[in-house]
């Protein structure tokens, strides 16, 4: 898949609408390639695109939630649940290369120390494809949280006022 460029900040436009113009296709980007990459139940080694994808998307939405409130605390959580399975995996993958660069190949129980850390992984991949589909596949979630990131782009800062401004 191709990687899209991250959103452009516009030095004329305000943080939220910065937001609104790059986070709805930040996340929409990240479901397609989580899509692609689990349609197959999901490879361990291309999986750790998802992940990074994960990652950014997260981060991004993360350094604009006093704009949005605290409602975008549902996805940043789902967010981190997928960011850690997906770790989980690619944690697995890179032991193995690391033994194998290291020349464990060959050693007396490494090739079953590899063998144990690739079908881990190739089962929690799998696993990860079934945490996808019930998780984030759904297309009434996608567009609940794109419409979310488009509509309430400056709403929690406005909300935090009403709420500073009531106490006093």
């Amino acid at each position: 898949m191709k990687k899209t460029a991250p959103p452009k900040w516009k030095a004329d436009w305000t943080a939220a609408a910065n937001a609104r113009g790059g986070l709805p296709d930040a996340l929409a980007q990240f479901w397609l390639l989580g899509d692609k990459l689990t349609a197959s139940a999901g490879n361990p080694a291309d999986l750790h695109e998802l992940r990074l994808a994960t990652k950014h998307v997260r981060y991004g939405l993360e350094a604009f939630q006093s704009i949005y409130g605290r409602r975008l605390s549902a996805l940043l959580q789902e967010l981190r649940e997928t960011q850690q399975k997906l770790g989980s995996i690619s944690d697995a993958m890179a032991t193995r290369r690391w033994l194998a660069r290291e020349g464990f190949k060959g050693e007396a129980g490494a090739e079953r120390v590899m063998t144990y850390l690739e079908e881990r992984a190739r089962k929690e991949a799998g696993e990860f494809a079934s945490f996808w589909r019930e998780r984030w596949a759904g297309t009434g979630l996608r567009e609940k949280w794109v419409r979310y990131l488009v509509r309430y782009a400056g709403t929690g800062a406005r909300r935090s006022a009403r709420w500073v401004s009531a106490l006093h």
